[in-house]
């Protein structure tokens, strides 16, 4: 296994979070050849070196710099644009890392980071971004910090105010840390302190999981354990597997234990496996097993499959087989059926016909279909056809609509159409809508026609909620299709939906999307979203249900701000119900503080004081 390759792991999930510029602090996993000779760098290139280099051309920005060790800004920007289309990964993650390190500088941060966010919108523009940024705090945090929190609100800013985070505490973890502290209790300080733990664990092992066993961030698993125990099972693989058995029990003891398992596996899979099989607890004990055995199942499944026979039957053989059988698939589907008849349940043999089914239909529909069309045992074909139709939906809609009309009506059928309204609305909602309002009236048709609402949402919001509106009866089907609307337009743009939800008809439905929308405003621009809030609703039974479903975001940002909008809830009995919850809620963040205030406020009453007082702190 390459050096590099677990931290190029890291670096994809850290930045698919969006703080992922811990891996600054760490060996290089090195550029693509022309990327070195863009900036001038005297190292040997990744291509001669092992590293990440696929060995493929260099795009036209990256062309336009190589020899000059260009720092110009645009530059730069569209060196890390290219890099980060990429469909390599590790190319990708190898560019953005020598880019980030070399191309950024403190001169030209600033203006590639215009740059990059001139760019367009996106996903891509917003990893690019993150690299800037993560670059930018190794040499000028405060700058980094500042231009990050000026950022538009939206849902994107804490990411970048994370990546800022973790290339601070790249240089100067104690710093950032002292910073992170001084947030207020919330998503982002909570989000802050797994991102230093990872950008630490990459420095200093031992010290981010003492810190990480000591807080309430044990729990974050992955983001400390992965760079810790990968470093530790390359030195000393049995020592890394005592170390992680030695962890509490948790998320993090769970992660290490499969980050070993993983590592072990690849250098000495025999070892591993006995390692493995010693394990005392049946969940991790299993869930080593599993990890160590995944290559083996491709690699020799003759020798797995043999292995898998001699575990005992039961639940622990029928957990590690339905693993497993995702493995085998990518290899050949005929080995993954081979081992559903070593599983003793028949509930856990008819999902993995499924599964496999619908693996097996978006790899070759053709050969699925004949699969499903030879069985002569109707539970079995009837388990094989959900499968097959979840597959093809993804990529031939059109024949999987087909095949769940000619179902019979009932839990199949309707399952069936559920799994092809949610799936086509996410490629194409215009014409999943067009298929959807043709279906029969009833369940399932009224199902479909929510989940595609919301889909459609995702991504044009204004025309999922006119077509709504206009092809959905007025009853619960429209109320259910407005709501996944609000719920979703709410995640990027909780203004629009706010506003949008303003002008719907009084009641239930106009009362849930308005409340998820404002909650999502609140928790990205409290201000803004609580002034709309105050001159467009400003009385009736409305009003005081959304502030229910706001009144927690506000809180997060200020207790203050949470109980001020408690106190303008006119029904004296859910507000009085709502001082009991915003009490308890307060004593899980801040049980001293909170305990004075329900010690003192005339709102709560003697009775309920002293039940919440004498609960002891969570």
């Amino acid at each position: 296994m390459k050096a590099w390759a677990p931290l190029l792991v890291v670096a994809l999930v850290a930045f698919g979070l969006g703080y992922g510029f811990a891996i600054l602090g760490s060996p290089s996993p090195g550029p693509s050849s022309s990327l070195a000779a863009s900036f001038g760098d005297d190292r040997e290139p990744a291509s001669a070196t092992g590293g990440a280099s696929t060995g493929r051309s260099p795009s036209n920005s990256l062309r336009s710099i190589q020899g000059g060790g260009s720092r110009k800004s645009e530059d730069v920007a569209a060196a890390i644009r290219d890099a980060v289309n990429d469909p390599d990964d590790m190319q990708r993650m190898g560019n953005l890392w020598w880019i980030g390190k070399n191309g950024v500088t403190r001169e030209n941060a600033r203006a590639v980071a215009d740059s990059i966010r001139n760019s367009g919108g996106g996903m891509q523009r917003n990893i690019g971004l993150n690299v800037v940024l993560g670059a930018w705090a190794r040499t000028d945090p405060k700058a980094a910090l500042a231009y990050a929190q000026q950022l538009p609100p939206s849902a994107m800013r804490q990411q970048n105010i994370l990546a800022v985070i973790s290339g601070w505490a790249a240089t100067d973890y104690d710093s950032a840390a002292l910073w992170a502290k001084s947030l207020p209790v919330g998503e982002l300080k909570r989000n802050a302190e797994r991102t230093l733990l990872s950008a630490l664990a990459t420095q200093d092992p031992e010290r981010a999981l003492q810190i990480a066993l000591q807080s309430k961030t044990a729990n974050s698993g992955f983001n400390v354990a992965y760079p810790v125990f990968s470093r530790l099972v390359r030195q000393d693989p049995a020592a890394a597997a005592e170390r992680a058995a030695s962890l509490p029990p948790g998320q993090m003891r769970q992660s290490a234990i499969s980050i070993v398992a993983s590592n072990w596996a690849f250098e000495d899979r025999d070892a591993a496996l006995a390692w493995a099989q010693s394990i005392p607890e049946k969940r991790s004990r299993t869930q080593a097993l599993s990890t160590v055995a995944q290559n083996w199942v491709q690699e020799d499944f003759d020798g797995a499959f043999a292995w898998l026979e001699k575990q005992p039957a039961g639940a622990e053989r029928n957990s590690l087989v339905r693993d497993l059988s995702y493995a085998a698939m990518r290899g050949d589907p005929q080995n993954a059926i081979a081992m559903v008849d070593l599983v003793s349940s028949i509930s856990e043999q008819d999902n993995m016909l499924r599964n496999i089914a619908n693996n097996w239909a978006r790899q070759d529909p053709a050969a699925a279909q004949k699969w499903m069309d030879s069985q002569t045992d109707p539970n079995v074909k009837k388990n094989i056809t959900q499968g097959v139709i979840s597959g093809l939906t993804s990529e031939n809609p059109e024949a999987a609509a087909a095949m769940a009309a000619a179902l019979p009506p009932g839990d199949n059928q309707r399952n069936a159409i559920t799994n092809i309204a949610n799936n086509w609305a996410n490629d194409d909602p215009v014409a999943a809508a067009q298929w959807a309002t043709k279906l029969p009236p009833g369940e399932s048709r009224n199902t479909a026609l929510r989940y595609i609402a919301g889909q459609w949402a995702e991504t044009d919001p204004a025309s999922a909620a006119k077509w709504a509106q206009s092809q959905i009866p007025v009853g619960d089907a429209l109320n259910n299709a407005l709501s996944n609307i609000a719920s979703n337009w709410a995640e990027n743009d909780p203004s629009g939906a706010a506003q949008w939800s303003a002008t719907l008809p009084a009641g239930d439905t106009r009362t849930e999307a308005l409340g998820s929308s404002m909650r999502a405003w609140v928790e990205q621009d409290p201000d803004k979203a609580l002034s709309w809030f105050s001159s467009n609703v400003q009385t009736g039974k409305d009003r005081d249900t959304t502030i229910v479903r706001f009144w927690s975001a506000a809180f997060d940002k200020s207790p203050q701000l949470g109980i001020q909008w408690m106190n303008s809830i006119s029904d004296p009995a859910l507000r009085a119900t709502h001082y009991q919850y915003l009490a308890k809620h307060w004593m899980k963040t801040d049980p001293a503080t909170a305990r004075t205030w329900i010690s003192s406020s005339p709102l709560i009453t003697t009775a309920t004081k002293q039940q919440l007082l004498s609960a002891p702190n969570p």
